[in-house]
């Protein structure tokens, strides 16, 4: 009996991604849209308590796994259950870590309105378990950037070798084989153009063009010079993913025929629009929309949250669109702080008392403003209606307070608009 049952690897590879992502040929007959009135924080993830809402978190991190702080969140499902990856994270007093050590957690949380519900792995001393890839770099700034997983074994994707306050100097992949306790480190990914990597799985016969027949694979969104670089796109097949030269970069279109060139020398990647700003991203395909979504990090010292479209994952992208600017978060009673005491709110015709905003600033740091960066999709959360509209989820890092919030945003399809961002084709190689 079990004999009937047994899949190749990549067989069993593909029919995992062909579950997480439902993609289609066809795409939408319009550009998207964010709906202005659509976008707003459903929780915070981490840390003991929510300042702005005057609540406990439902995570209480500080009472369950002994840590007050903690940034990013690139998650992927692996064996049923959503893993979240967590940059530096701070632990409580007492505890015997890092300060910038990593962490991973594990959620089975289905509904996005009950916030993401999470366990992190934990050491006997019942304080997180810090996520480490020997060999690799782990400090301040090395973060793991993203994971997939395959043949019942856990990669992630992670940056490191940064000095402090600097940039950081390559991307690596590793594997673990008991379920993200323990990693080992496979091989570089990059040193320039894809050091911050956001792999999203794809099953065979899904994407056209991709450089390998039928297609199963990893698509490789990556950013290089830390909010300095474009994005570059690469590939790499479902039964090579631990054979570092089979890693694929996308080179251009084709002038003629339109098609992507793919090429073995990270050299000849090209970027897939010009906005030399990217930080941490993630990507995603929307099946409500028929669309590819690319969310990241843009700019600074106040980064924003950005979103861009597009039917193929190469391009061409769409505008950028704000999905979530500090500025406007900071203000009345808004969730990231703004670096200057709260002002009183403005008088209404139901309240007859002017109250105070709370102090959502970390005690330590009251004069830093803080930012909207990291965005990180989580796809099981997407909803919506075929062809109309959508909803996403995604979790956003808020610096002061030093923390992650889950955001949702509405995005809807607008007929008749127009991509204004196309790929630079390419000459033919002699």
């Amino acid at each position: 009996m079990a004999g009937r049952f047994r899949f190749t690897l990549l067989s069993r590879w593909v029919l995992l991604a062909f579950v997480l992502l439902p993609i289609h040929r066809s795409s939408s007959s319009g550009t998207v849209q964010v709906d202005a009135r659509g976008t707003r924080k459903v929780c915070q993830v981490v840390g003991e308590f929510d300042r702005q809402r005057n609540v406990p978190t439902v995570n209480v991190t500080e009472t369950r796994f002994k840590f007050w702080g903690s940034d990013l969140g690139a998650s992927f499902e692996h064996k049923g259950k959503l893993y979240v990856l967590f940059g530096d994270t701070h632990p409580s007093g007492g505890l015997a870590r890092a300060r910038d050590a990593d962490s991973i957690a594990v959620s089975n949380t289905t509904n996005p309105q009950d916030c993401v519900r999470l366990s992190f792995l934990t050491e006997p001393d019942g304080g997180f378990r810090q996520l480490q890839i020997p060999g690799v770099y782990s400090g301040a700034f090395a973060v793991p950037t993203g994971g997939f997983s395959l043949d019942g074994r856990m990669y992630i994707l992670a940056s490191g070798d940064n000095r402090e306050r600097r940039n950081i100097g390559r991307s690596v992949l590793a594997r673990s084989d008991d379920d993200g306790h323990s990693f080992r480190y496979l091989y570089d990914i990059s040193r320039d153009r894809m050091v911050h990597v956001a792999p999203v799985p794809v099953p065979a016969g899904q994407v056209p063009d991709l450089p390998v027949s039928g297609g199963a694979g990893l698509l490789l969104w990556g950013s290089g010079d830390f909010r300095r670089s474009d994005p570059h796109l690469a590939f790499l097949p479902a039964d090579a993913v631990e054979q570092p030269g089979a890693l694929r970069h996308f080179a251009g279109l084709d002038p003629v025929t339109r098609s992507p060139r793919w090429s073995a020398d990270e050299a000849d990647s090209v970027p897939l629009f010009h906005q030399p700003c990217l930080g941490e991203l993630s990507a995603g395909w929307n099946p409500f929309l028929s669309k590819w979504m690319l969310l990241y990090t843009c700019g600074g010292p106040r980064a924003s949250t950005i979103l861009r479209t597009a039917d193929k994952p190469w391009g061409p992208w769409s505008a950028p669109e704000t999905l979530v600017d500090p500025a406007e978060q900071d203000g009345e009673c808004g969730f990231i702080s703004g670096g200057r005491p709260p002002q009183p709110s403005q008088w209404t015709r139901f309240i007859r008392f002017s109250r105070r905003c709370p102090a959502v600033s970390d005690p330590h740091t009251p004069s830093t403003p803080g930012e909207a960066y990291g965005p990180y999709l989580i796809s099981r959360f997407t909803q919506g209606e075929p062809g109309r509209s959508s909803t996403i989820y995604f979790l956003v890092s808020t610096w002061n307070p030093y923390t992650v919030v889950l955001m949702q945003t509405r995005l809807r399809v607008a007929a008749g608009g127009r991509v204004v961002q196309d790929v630079a084709p390419v000459a033919p190689r002699p």
